[in-house]
């Protein structure tokens, strides 16, 4: 999980027996909920049918500037990689493509435009709500600027996505579907970026 906001939790009860991986950090944050707005974030009816935690430290490796955590119990060529701010313990999860990598930045960013342009756009709604459910905006904006770095850079062997931004989420199950998305990371970037001008035009 890259943090346990209830619009990212609702329906992990219905597997009881699964693995649940996630930073201590978060876990930790969602177990003390207090207060209107992280009640509400935090539903317990959300959490309380996990049986199988797997929990990990912040501090671990350096990757792409960003701490990760390499060494995911049970799981090959993937991370958890810290990028609090929007919650105490949000992480971005890592996989392995080839000779790339693909990064779900969560809810790091909210909106392609805070990505891809020389300056954070997006539309007002959205600015207001990651300022209302951040809760440490000073970082919230910095791994944003440290994403933004290597999102535009087409040296970079990282493609990265959000949750919320649909038009991301067509252009790489676009790319997923042609089996371009093992492509090299600067040809698949081109085409994603391609795909997603031409899906917002």
């Amino acid at each position: 999980m890259t943090h346990l906001d209830f619009d990212h939790t609702g329906g992990i009860e219905d597997f009881p027996w699964a693995t649940v991986h996630v930073s201590a950090r978060e876990l930790d944050a969602a177990s003390r909920a207090s207060g209107f707005r992280d009640t509400r974030r935090y539903p317990k009816g959300h959490l309380d049918g996990v049986r199988h935690w797997e929990t990990y430290r912040s501090g671990g490796e350096r990757w792409f500037g960003f701490d990760a955590v390499r060494e995911l119990r049970g799981l090959t060529d993937m991370l958890l990689v810290s990028l609090p701010g929007h919650t105490a313990g949000h992480c971005g999860v890592a996989i392995r493509l080839g000779d790339g990598w693909l990064l779900h930045a969560g809810d790091a960013y909210f909106h392609r435009h805070e990505m891809d342009r020389p300056t954070r756009e997006c539309p007002p709604a959205t600015r207001g709500y990651q300022f209302m459910m951040a809760v440490d905006r000073r970082l919230h904006l910095a791994n944003q600027a440290r994403l933004r770095e290597v999102y535009g850079d087409p040296r970079s062997p990282l493609t990265v996505f959000c949750t919320h931004d649909i038009v991301e989420f067509e252009a790489l199950r676009g790319l997923s579907i042609s089996s371009e998305i093992g492509a090299p990371p600067a040809a698949r970037r081109g085409d994603r970026n391609r795909d997603a001008a031409a899906a917002s035009a």
